[in-house]
């Protein structure tokens, strides 16, 4: 039996370039999750510098802007453009592991007929809990803690990557009324899991962005309809 030296290299060649490859994918994978890793303590640190400076009695008002349209349309000024809003004015609730809690808004309540709070309208009304959006800190391409001379709050420059064309990768609910864990510390405001997650879907997202956009050019065109004073 005659051996046929040059496949016998070319498979052995061929196994060593396969086994190279995977080597360094494997430590080009390891070294990314370092430097995501490191970069998620760097802004951990920044977020809890700024809860550190507010007031322990307040949440600290925050801007965010929207990373992809700050360097063309911020100025200061709103206004809704393809990627979403140029900026949203949000209040800062706490920090996680991966991300970072904002209040976005205040959410009615209901009872339902076990006593337990739903978003559903019933017979009984519950108490007002506030919409928390979590923005995960892939999300956030820079912190400027101080502001500028559009608002005296610090801003947080995001991908709105959630659906919807949001800062948001879904929201959460938790109660308004906080307390204090210990004496002079920040107030804690209860996660309320029984509202759930709300997460859209992509479809659903983009349907929400739709109608926000319709809604936007309306006001646009009635404000140009509208007659100017002499």
């Amino acid at each position: 039996m005659t051996v046929d030296w040059n496949l016998v290299v070319g498979v052995l060649g061929l196994a060593v370039s396969t086994a190279v490859t995977f080597i360094v994918f494997g430590l080009g994978r390891r070294l990314d999750f370092r430097q995501r890793l490191a970069r998620r303590d760097v802004l951990r640190r920044e977020v809890h510098e700024i809860l550190r400076d507010a007031p322990p009695q307040q949440l600290p008002e925050v801007l965010i802007v929207n990373a992809s349209r700050y360097e063309r349309d911020y100025d200061g000024d709103n206004r809704l453009t393809m990627r979403g809003w140029v900026q949203q004015r949000a209040e800062m609730l706490g920090v996680r592991h991966n991300g970072v809690e904002f209040v976005s808004g205040i959410v009615n309540t209901w009872q339902a007929d076990d006593g337990r709070l739903t978003l559903r309208q019933t017979s009984t009304q519950g108490p007002n809990v506030l919409e928390v959006g979590f923005v995960p800190f892939e999300y956030i391409e820079h912190i400027d803690p101080i502001g500028d001379e559009y608002r005296n709050t610090p801003i947080f420059f995001v991908q709105f990557k959630g659906h919807g064309r949001e800062p948001y990768a879904h929201r959460s609910y938790a109660e308004a009324d906080g307390a204090a864990l210990y004496s002079g510390g920040r107030e804690y405001h209860r996660p309320l899991d029984e509202l759930g997650l709300s997460r859209p879907s992509w479809f659903r997202g983009q349907w929400r962005f739709a109608r926000r956009w319709w809604r936007a050019r309306a006001m646009d065109r009635g404000v140009r309809k509208r007659p100017q004073p002499r």
